[in-house]
């Protein structure tokens, strides 16, 4: 009933594409953590650049090549740990 001010979509499927563009156009602040290089993996490379070129206008944030180490709740807040393929974590 109520819309999240911030939300982490994991995964860069079609069904995962589908709410982070629906979420962000509603008005949440939309991240989208992918473990492969690219959304929509099945589809050509043009067309996914371009869609999302257009996402991260809708204000999207993507981290790609990301893998998700841990996630918890401390003091009513949620964390989410993720380490970049490079090492880098977050």
């Amino acid at each position: 009933t109520q819309l999240p001010q911030r939300l982490i979509i994991l995964g860069g499927k079609a069904s995962a594409i589908e709410f982070a563009q629906a979420f962000a156009r509603l008005g949440s602040k939309v991240t989208v953590v992918v473990r492969g290089d690219s959304i929509l993996p099945n589809e050509e490379t043009e067309l996914v650049n371009k869609l999302k070129d257009l996402l991260v206008k809708d204000g999207i944030d993507f981290y790609m090549s990301t893998t998700v180490q841990a996630a918890y709740a401390q003091r009513q807040r949620k964390f989410l740990e993720c380490i970049h393929d490079s090492g880098d974590k977050f």
